[in-house]
């Protein structure tokens, strides 16, 4: 016999999550590439969030130092020499801005910090895509936690998995009916009757104490069709959060995309941490594929979601 969602939502609730610490000063962040390049993205002035550094340098007097970058680009009212480098919960260490640079981000021309940081490991050529990242950097007192990863196909994970199947139908269907000139070759009944697969699964308390949020990432791949090039299917990929309440309660907040099993224009979400700041959580990211990068701040409460910062990095033809 299968629990019910109330059930499920209860059982999830329960669950008891670690508290972030709170800043309580003006901060900013970047997220630290593995050859040592910084991009700042983001800056708390103790309120509220905003994203000031240049994401397009066209038309743009540039810097040629430190020192001449405009005091607004930072955000905060002290320009930073030193960050901390935060990784998975933890403070690994610190890294030294030493200048800007012109470089090349995804496939764009971006301004970006040079840093005295050098990785355990050897750094990937320049046009590896999504570049791989040694933290997030942030200024100021504080501490940034880890965000969880749940077990892949243990209790929560399955639970969670049974309150999305609807959600899921649901923004299938209208991704499937935004296309203009193709209708999809699978008929919306038999589509659903395709079991979706979680791919991914993190978890996070809410300001809320009754509530528990989760991302998750989930596909629905068909097998290949007579037109289908190269033996590569259908697919439904889906993202988002689903919010767990201590009474039962449960809702979804996802979006689908319907694409082909090469995966081409799927982008996924890589977790930096969580930020407690003026009596709020806040979740800090990337999220990227092959063709475009971003770095986003974003709350998320049972109401919804709120997305403070999406700082694009840059992109790439498809």
């Amino acid at each position: 016999m299968k629990p019910s969602a109330l059930a499920v939502a209860a059982v999830l609730a329960a669950l008891e999550l670690p508290a972030p610490q709170e800043r309580t000063s003006e901060f900013m962040l970047g997220v630290l590439r593995r050859d040592g390049i910084v991009t700042p993205f983001a800056a708390f002035d103790g309120r509220r969030w905003s994203s000031r550094w240049p994401d397009d340098i066209k038309g743009r007097e540039l810097p040629i130092s430190l020192p001449a970058v405009p005091v607004r680009w930072w955000g905060i009212d002290d320009p930073p020499r030193t960050l901390a480098i935060w990784r998975d919960g933890e403070r690994t260490g610190n890294v030294t801005l030493t200048s800007v640079v012109t470089t090349t981000l995804m496939c764009e021309p971006r301004l970006a910090l040079k840093t005295d940081y050098k990785a355990a490991t050897p750094p990937p050529p320049p046009f590896e895509r999504p570049y791989p990242k040694d933290g997030v950097v942030a200024s100021g007192d504080g501490s940034i936690e880890g965000v969880q990863s749940v077990e892949k196909e243990g209790t929560t994970w399955n639970q969670v998995a049974a309150l999305l199947t609807a959600a899921f139908n649901r923004q299938e269907t209208a991704a499937s009916r935004a296309f203009t000139s193709w209708q999809h070759p699978v008929k919306e009944a038999q589509r659903q009757l395709v079991p979706i697969t979680v791919e991914a699964m993190y978890r996070a308390p809410t300001e809320d104490p009754d509530w528990t949020a989760y991302y998750v990432e989930v596909v629905r791949q068909y097998p290949p069709g007579r037109d289908d090039k190269d033996g590569c299917g259908l697919a439904t990929f889906a993202h988002g959060w689903v919010l767990v309440g201590a009474k039962g309660q449960s809702r979804a907040f996802i979006s689908a995309k319907v694409a082909y099993c090469d995966r081409k224009g799927v982008s996924y979400m890589l977790p930096f941490g969580l930020i407690r700041a003026n009596g709020h959580i806040y979740w800090v990211f990337q999220f990227s594929g092959f063709e475009e990068e971003s770095y986003d701040v974003a709350e998320v409460t049972r109401s919804g979601v709120e997305t403070h910062v999406s700082y694009r990095v840059g992109s790439c033809p498809a």
